[in-house]
């Protein structure tokens, strides 16, 4: 339906309900993967068919979604598949099925995504699926579902643009979908 649906949680039970409003229209066609900012102001939705990116504002009482000003936003690249934020809550990623990682900064005042210098960057792979950041958001890691490896980058902490780490891409199998880092307690 083009659209994100949104839930409440009962915290006893585990149920959902659903939001007043929901479903929520994105602006854009085929709604593929949904992103939150690390502190839930903004809701983010890659629209594969349309080439954008949607942005919500998230309703801290209700959960209700309402688009941000000039959402959805072009991706830059071709049919966005998935949707990360670095742990900041600076940058916005976007892996694109023609083989791109489109980067934003965000403006947690308002939501307004805005594209970084150098956007949409080579994913160094084919069909990237799934994006990772590493604990500390200085660098993220990429399945790329077509070339069987997982890139890696390191963020510019300043202008959120990527530069590929040595060595990458790196091996990972056949088809890799998806990616996860973990801190390791020591």
């Amino acid at each position: 339906a083009h659209a994100v649906s949104a839930f409440a949680i009962n915290g006893t039970t585990g149920a959902l309900s659903s939001v007043a409003g929901s479903p929520f229209t994105t602006g854009g066609q085929s709604p593929t993967a949904v992103a939150a900012d690390p502190s839930g102001l903004y809701l983010f939705a890659t629209n594969g068919s349309t080439g954008n990116v949607s942005a919500f504002a998230v309703d801290g009482a209700t959960g209700a979604l309402t688009p941000v000003d000039g959402s959805p936003f072009p991706a830059g690249g071709t049919a966005p598949a998935f949707a990360a934020v670095d742990p900041a809550g600076r940058f916005v990623l976007v892996a694109d099925a023609g083989s791109t990682l489109s980067v934003f900064s965000l403006a947690i005042a308002t939501g307004t995504l805005t594209p970084v210098a150098g956007s949409p960057f080579a994913a160094d792979g084919v069909y990237p699926r799934s994006i990772a950041f590493e604990p500390g958001g200085g660098f993220a890691y990429v399945a790329n579902a077509y070339s069987g490896t997982v890139s890696a980058f390191a963020i510019d902490p300043a202008s959120g643009a990527l530069a590929a780490v040595a060595g990458s891409p790196f091996a990972a199998g056949n088809g890799p979908y998806s990616v996860v880092t973990i801190r390791v307690a020591r």
